[in-house]
């Protein structure tokens, strides 16, 4: 899951996310998870343009700065939890 640190994502201004990561059963997570952020526009065929940085918060808890949205309309931000060569990937649509 996931939110804006601010009230709302803002339209072309950086903005952070605070993300957290649960198992789907219920189980502990791995040592060492990372997080790798993303987000693109599909019916424009791009993403952003920035690096977003993620740092680990503890408690499977994450920080995510240095996102932007650069035009309205329909995005998907990506979050992938990444453990060694494993890589799953939540999708989550969002209208500016």
């Amino acid at each position: 899951s996931w939110w804006p640190t601010a009230d709302a994502v803002p339209f072309n201004d950086h903005f952070s996310i605070l993300a957290t990561v649960t198992a789907i059963d219920g189980t502990d997570l791995p040592q060492g998870l990372s997080l790798e952020v993303d987000a693109d526009m599909p019916a424009h065929g791009h993403g952003i343009h920035t690096q977003p940085r993620v740092r680990f918060l503890g408690e499977n808890r994450f920080q995510v700065d240095g996102l932007l949205l650069h035009m309205l309309g329909e995005w998907e931000i990506y979050i992938d939890v990444v453990d060694g060569f494993v890589r799953e990937r939540a999708v989550f649509p969002l209208t500016l």
